[in-house]
């Protein structure tokens, strides 16, 4: 197996570049070849050009990569076998009338956005969801 983990700084990738994926700043839309997701896409191209084939992968993400992976699940097209998307603090509700980055409103033209919501839907996204268990004092 191979592990790639980049590293999305604070510095260079405030909230609204990495947990709301890059898409939405300040309630505009951003172009999409600006779209932070784009670099997961570019980055596993990368490796399979570098590891000589076709590799499949996966993807996972916690707390706010799970927001990001949610943002890039809704918004982008992968190769993905399967995206885990853990505990993230928001969602992107499948929703063509919530504004972006919480649902997929504002971002397609109408004629579009019933196919972008079907092709969400279809994405082999898993949800986790957890939470901690307290001590008990023995």
């Amino acid at each position: 197996m191979l592990v790639a983990a980049p590293e999305f700084d604070s510095k260079r990738f405030p909230t609204w570049r990495y947990q709301h994926g890059g898409m939405e700043r300040k309630g505009e839309i951003q172009p999409p070849g600006e779209w932070t997701a784009n670099m997961v896409v570019a980055l596993a191209e990368y490796i399979r050009t570098v590891e000589g084939r076709k590799m499949p992968y996966s993807l996972i993400g916690h707390s706010a990569g799970g927001q990001f992976l949610g943002r890039l699940a809704a918004f982008s097209t992968t190769e993905a076998q399967r995206i885990v998307i853990a505990n993230p603090g928001t969602h992107v509700f499948p929703d063509t009338k919530v504004k972006a980055p919480f649902g997929l409103g504002g971002v397609y033209p109408e004629d579009a956005a019933e196919g972008e919501l079907r092709r969400y839907l279809s994405e082999p996204v898993t949800i986790y969801l957890g939470r901690t268990i307290p001590r008990r004092r023995v």
